[in-house]
């Protein structure tokens, strides 16, 4: 983690196995109720909506899911049958 002014900078560095980890994906989430990131070719966004957290593929905007919080998106919005949680090292931000 860097800083730049008083922005925090995260990267992944692939290359020493370093990945983002899921308590940086939460903080960089709570700080602007939003989070952007990409997974394989797709770039998904995770925000804070009246109704709770939702979560989307930015090329699918009217497929969202609403869950109660990050935790619980995280947790149950699927890809491959598989959790966000599953893909931890292969999220890209």
């Amino acid at each position: 983690m860097k800083t730049k002014g008083n922005k925090m900078c995260y990267t992944v560095n692939r290359l020493n196995g370093d990945y983002m980890r899921y308590e940086d994906l939460k903080s960089l989430f709570d700080r602007n109720n939003e989070l952007k990131f990409r997974l394989y070719n797709l770039d998904y966004i995770i925000r804070n909506n009246y109704n709770g957290v939702e979560v989307f593929a930015i090329l699918y905007p009217n497929d969202k899911k609403i869950y109660s919080s990050f935790d619980d998106a995280m947790n149950n919005y699927k890809l491959f049958n598989e959790s966000l949680n599953g893909f931890i090292d292969k999220i890209k931000i």
